[in-house]
Parts: C-alpha cells; sequence; structure tokens
C-alpha cells in the first residue's frame, strides 16, 4: 500500500479491511484524511454492501464504482484478499477523489523539489535554451510588422 501511494501521489485513499472483526476492520488506512477514518475504524454500509456483492461471485473481481463521500465524487475499487480455500479474508479499496487541485493531482508525476514541471534532460535533443541562444519576442504581432519587398521571379517556362 505505502508503494502505490507514493506511486499514484495525493489524491488517492487506501483503506485496508480485515473481515475478521467488521466493527473494527480498518487494519490500515493512507491518506484516510479524506473520510476521517482511522485504523481501528468499522466497515462502511457501502463496504458491506460491496462485501456482500463479492461473495455472491464465483470469481471475485474488483469493480470500479462511482460514489459520493461527503458531497465529493469518487472513483473507487475494491480488490479482495483471498486466503486458504479462496476464502476472502480482507479487502483493498483504493478512493480517488477527483475534488484534488489538478495542480496538486500532477505534482505527483514530477520529482520532488523540481524547480521547472518538466524533468532535465540528461542527453539527446537540446532545447532552445541549451543553444545559448537569447530567444525574444517582440511586442508587434508578426502579422502586423511591415515585410521586406519581394524581388520580381522570372517567369518559368511552361
Amino acid at each position: 500500500m505505502d508503494g502505490l501511494a507514493l506511486y499514484l501521489g495525493e489524491g488517492y485513499e487506501f483503506v485496508l479491511h480485515s473481515l475478521e472483526d467488521l466493527s473494527h476492520s480498518v487494519v490500515k488506512i493512507i491518506n484516510g484524511h479524506y473520510s476521517n477514518r482511522k485504523p481501528g475504524a468499522p466497515i462502511t454500509d457501502f463496504g458491506l454492501n460491496l462485501l456482500r456483492d463479492l461473495e455472491q461471485k464465483q470469481k471475485p473481481g474488483p469493480p470500479v464504482d462511482f460514489n459520493y463521500q461527503n458531497g465529493t465524487l469518487l472513483k473507487s475499487t475494491t480488490i479482495p484478499i483471498l486466503g486458504d480455500n479462496g476464502r476472502m479474508i480482507a479487502m483493498l479499496c483504493i478512493n480517488f477523489h477527483t475534488d484534488i487541485p489538478m495542480a496538486t493531482f500532477l505534482s505527483g508525476f514530477f520529482p520532488a523539489g523540481s524547480p521547472s514541471p518538466l524533468p532535465q534532460r540528461s542527453g539527446g535533443r537540446k532545447r532552445a535554451s541549451d543553444l545559448g541562444t537569447t530567444w525574444t519576442t517582440s511586442s508587434t504581432p508578426p502579422w502586423t510588422r511591415p515585410r521586406p519587398p519581394c524581388s520580381p521571379t522570372p517567369a518559368s517556362p511552361l
């Protein structure tokens, strides 16, 4: 779970439920501030319904669902964890909170402390700034600048 949370970044909540005691099912939670849950919290009604649905299937698979929690749209999946004899013993729930600011979400795709949103190149193609050339822009739009005179071109033979 920790690796997934680091890889996917902010906006994801990970909840590991043990099915031994549903009144204290949350074993581990990452980014629990989204749902205000902590280890030892009970399974939710939504979780109970998912559990019932997963137990009724022959081959439980991770469904993807969209639902609302405290007015926020979530994209969720629940991954059953099977023990001996294929019995479900736990569930890993992953909730993506869609109200996260885009800049926060995208920051997870770049190295921490990066001064630029683009990674630095280590070789290969160069940027214009790498060529030592100073590029300037004019405040006059190009379509309004005077054009140099055209010289007549000789007629081409047919």
